[in-house]
């Protein structure tokens, strides 16, 4: 996603179409882990619809959006998975999928190899095998992962890592950042967060350990194995640079942004528009109202844009263009953060496009 789009001259522009989306595949998935943000009984047998999922593509598509992320469930598990690559390749779409790795096999990733600008996220949790074996709820999850790994590399495959910070790993990022460099040739380490769900509420990171987290990425040799981490506001990234004597512009520089209805939107296997994968508030139908319908008129949206939601003290923030407060979705009870990261982010004021 080309970020330069957005930020011009300090000034946040939204832009005519959503520079991306993400787009469920299935609502099915075939392990159980802990963070889960759809919990485990909400799994279900459902698929989308091939038909449907051809029908978005080409409404993104013809609407100016044409970079896509697959989720699930397990995207991989879909039945029509290549067929569905296919579609977007034929319309120049760049694609990647978020996978936990566990039926990637050379077969298979012989097969992505060719399909263009493709890019394959694989969710490790830690280099530890029991650990990540418990976390997934499957003792083979490990061996299979590293098995992902070398058929990707095999084929050439692009991809990266994904890692869902919890407290049984978030202290051991050093270890996970050596292990992805000496197995692999990833993009990039990517980091999120536990951000819904109450079945394993002990997991949440607090305000003290999240800052342990950025103390790991300031030692860590990011120009060799660059780490991303989702949706931090600027102003507690410098508070906390400051007080532990952090580089922050190398903290700043791992900070991806969330830019939920203000340059790309979430796709559920219904075609329903929702603020984020996570969840949120629906705004619309892609397939019933179609791209205009969705991005230009919807009211939510419409309404979301004007960021009237926001703080006064993060509209007035030189860092706005980049920053929008942060991540939306974690100000719930089910979804406890940081004081900081709730006060200063402004996402209090958000919360009523969660449901």
């Amino acid at each position: 996603m080309d970020l330069t789009k957005l930020n011009v001259n300090g000034t946040l522009v939204i832009p005519p179409a959503p520079l991306m989306f993400f787009l469920d595949l299935t609502e099915r998935c075939n392990l159980k882990c802990w963070f889960c943000y759809k919990d485990q009984a909400s799994h279900t047998s459902k698929d989308a619809e091939y038909q449907n999922i051809e029908q978005i593509l080409d409404i993104m598509h013809q609407g100016g959006c044409n970079e896509v992320i697959y989720l699930g469930g397990e995207p991989t598990i879909h039945p029509q998975l290549f067929r569905i690559l296919n579609h977007a390749d034929s319309l120049g779409m760049t694609q990647c999928i978020v996978s936990n790795g566990q039926i990637i096999d050379e077969g298979f990733a012989e097969r992505l190899s060719a399909i263009r600008n493709f890019e394959i996220g694989i969710s490790i949790h830690s280099c530890k095998e029991s650990i990540q074996n418990e976390i997934a709820g499957n003792n083979a999850s490990f061996s299979r992962i590293k098995r992902a790994i070398c058929a990707l590399e095999k084929y050439g495959v692009s991809w990266y890592s994904q890692t869902s910070l919890i407290q049984a790993n978030y202290s051991e990022l050093n270890q996970l950042h050596h292990f992805l460099k000496i197995y692999g040739r990833p993009t990039r380490m990517d980091l999120s967060r536990m951000v819904v769900g109450t079945h394993l509420p002990d997991q949440f990171l607090t305000e003290a350990e999240y800052t342990e987290v950025f103390k790991q990425i300031d030692r860590l040799n990011t120009e060799e194995l660059p780490v991303r981490i989702e949706a931090f506001p600027r102003c507690w990234l410098k508070q906390i640079a400051e007080e532990h004597d952090l580089n922050y512009a190398k903290l700043k520089a791992a900070v991806r942004p969330c830019y939920a209805w203000t340059a790309q939107i979430s796709i559920d296997i219904h075609g329903n528009v929702r603020l984020c994968p996570t969840g949120g508030k629906i705004a619309g139908n892609i397939l019933k109202e179609g791209f205009d319908g969705v991005w230009s008129k919807n009211r939510i949206i419409q309404d979301f844009q004007t960021f009237q939601w926001q703080r006064p003290e993060c509209l007035e923030c030189d860092d706005f263009a980049f920053c929008i407060g942060a991540c939306k979705m974690t100000c719930s009870e089910s979804s406890p953060t940081p004081d900081c990261y709730i006060v200063k982010g402004g996402m209090a004021n958000a919360c009523h496009y969660q449901k």
